[in-house]
Formats: structure tokens, sequence, C-alpha cells
């Protein structure tokens, strides 16, 4: 259960980090798609939101996956590993 945490410590990471990297890329692009469609539709339908609250929620996300993909895809990085020390 807990082995998926494995890859958030310092000097583990995943196999495959190239389709992770493309994953991250994607979600990028995805969030930015999320921003610009949001602000569309409130064009045409009353959605009670704002621009400010779109570009956090589309911000939020790109951030949130790209701190988990550096980490998950990078040995160099993440959080302490008690194995190491």
């Amino acid at each position: 259960m807990f082995k998926i945490f494995d890859a958030f410590k310092q000097g583990k990471s995943l196999a495959s980090s190239t389709t992770w990297k493309n994953v991250q890329i994607a979600t990028n692009a995805l969030a930015c798609v999320l921003g610009v469609g949001v602000y569309i539709l409130q064009m045409f339908v009353d959605i009670h939101i704002t621009n400010e609250q779109i570009l956090t929620l589309s911000g939020g996300i790109a951030a949130i996956v790209n701190v988990v993909i550096t980490i998950i895809t990078s040995d160099k990085v993440g959080l302490p590993n008690k194995e190491n020390n």
C-alpha cells in the first residue's frame, strides 16, 4: 500500500520517467485548455466563477502535477530517505 510513497523519497525514482514526463506535459496543456475553456464558457453560460478563480484552479492543477512528477521521476530530489542517512 505504501510502496507508492517510496517514489517520493530522495534517491528513488520511477522506472518509466519518460512516460511520466509526457504525462506532465499533457497535464500542463490540459490545465491551460481547462482555463481557456472555462473562460470561454462563462461568455455564453451564466456560471459564477471569476477570472481569478479560473487562473487559480488551472494554475493549481498544473503546479501540483509538476511538483509531484518532478519528484517521482528524479532520484536527485525528494523527501529525505532514512535508508541513505
